[in-house]
């Protein structure tokens, strides 16, 4: 009798734990659909998402805390001219598109007053060097915990920027071809001028008409010079901004024009890179003319560079008899100097199209120094140093 109550008790019991595996496993399946259901809105709304980033018009971004890119839109690439989202993501936004660092400075500034920055206009840098004009409206976005995590936002590109700027280039053009015409016209009166001048001077031999025909040739010394200078200051700007290898731009500054006499040391190092206008190299062209001309013993020029802070500093040095104290600042005034007063004025013009200051620092009979700062983000260097006769 024992054993079946005990077998009918056991029966009982396993029927109910039967029952009870029963609707827990219906429970389970019940959980596994809602779960299912609710996988699937998630990757729904992925894809939407992708979708929507994939397919927008403006640029979209992501950047951890420290800048770094960490989601872009097909879109992003193709406005700066990457191939794919590989060539972008884990580099530093900042770093690689910003080429005024003090637009970089305003808009964070922006960002940690208010969250958020809206239509902010900017200038950035393609992969090529070019610039792209684009409005960006951005702001932080956090983490599950609520922490901030990292900045996104969308970078609209202004085409109406770009066809008011190719509409300048075209009225520049015209511009450029008017002026070239009369300038070419002007010279062609001074040579008659100056050949009439020539056959006065030879009909009227008075020593009393002299000094008015000396001042006559004076006049058209002077007016000839301002048509150069006209011409010299047009080209600038007329470019954009691109990379350039500083080592290159000066071998080619003194290809064919340095004297036998005069040895020049390129200690700039290969692969170090500043962004400025095309005509950078008429800088080092006029600095070295400027050492020629007036350096009068100048057997030695050296040109290096080193950091300071964030800044490049690229030092052009000779041996010369250097620049007096009264002069330092004098000589990038136009009109200054012996010869046409141009050089230095243009060369400062040049520079300070993409930020870069010179300033002459040099000790008056130890010979000129002149030295030319390079601003955070118009540099970038890879290369070993290089040390050239």
């Amino acid at each position: 009798m024992v054993g079946i109550t005990e077998r009918k008790k056991a029966g009982k019991e396993l029927q109910a734990a039967y029952e009870q595996l029963a609707a827990d496993n219906e429970e389970l399946r019940a959980r596994y659909d809602i779960l299912k259901v609710s996988q699937q809105r998630i990757q729904k709304s992925e894809q939407d998402y992708r979708s929507i980033i994939e397919n927008m018009q403006d640029a979209f971004y992501r950047t951890d805390l420290q800048g770094n890119l960490v989601m872009v839109s097909s879109s992003f690439t193709k406005v700066f001219g990457y191939s794919g989202d590989g060539e972008v993501l884990g580099k530093n936004f900042h770093d690689t598109f910003y080429i005024n660092p003090k637009d970089c400075e305003e808009f964070f500034m922006q960002l940690g007053i208010s969250g958020e920055v809206k239509e902010h206009r900017i200038a950035l840098r393609r992969k090529d060097g070019s610039t792209v004009v684009v409005s960006a409206t951005s702001h932080f976005f956090s983490d599950e915990t609520g922490k901030p995590a990292g900045v996104e936002g969308i970078l609209r590109y202004m085409r109406d920027a770009v066809g008011a700027e190719e509409a300048l280039l075209r009225a520049n053009k015209k511009l450029s071809l008017l002026t070239g015409i009369t300038r070419h016209d002007i010279n062609n009166q001074l040579v008659v001028l100056n050949g009439y001048v020539g056959l006065l001077q030879t009909t009227i031999p008075d020593p009393a008409y002299k000094e008015y025909f000396s001042r006559i040739t004076k006049a058209s010394s002077q007016i000839a010079a301002m048509i150069r200078f006209t011409s010299e200051y047009e080209k600038i700007g007329t470019g954009s901004p691109v990379w350039q290898d500083l080592a290159t731009v000066l071998d080619r500054a003194e290809t064919g024009i340095l004297p036998g006499q005069v040895s020049l040391w390129n200690e700039l190092a290969a692969g170090t890179e500043v962004y400025a206008d095309p005509l950078i190299v008429k800088v080092f062209f006029n600095l070295l003319d400027n050492s020629l001309r007036h350096g009068q013993r100048v057997t030695e020029i050296q040109v290096s560079s080193h950091r300071s802070g964030e800044d490049l500093v690229v030092v052009w040095e000779d041996n010369g008899v250097g620049i007096p104290a009264k002069d330092k600042e004098r000589i990038f005034e136009r009109g200054f100097g012996k010869n046409t007063g141009l050089g230095m004025f243009l060369a400062r013009e040049i520079l300070s199209l993409t930020g870069i200051t010179i300033s002459e620092t040099g000790d008056p009979g130890n010979g000129a120094r002149f030295e030319m700062v390079v601003p955070t983000g118009m540099w970038r260097e890879g290369g070993e140093s290089r040390n050239v006769k």
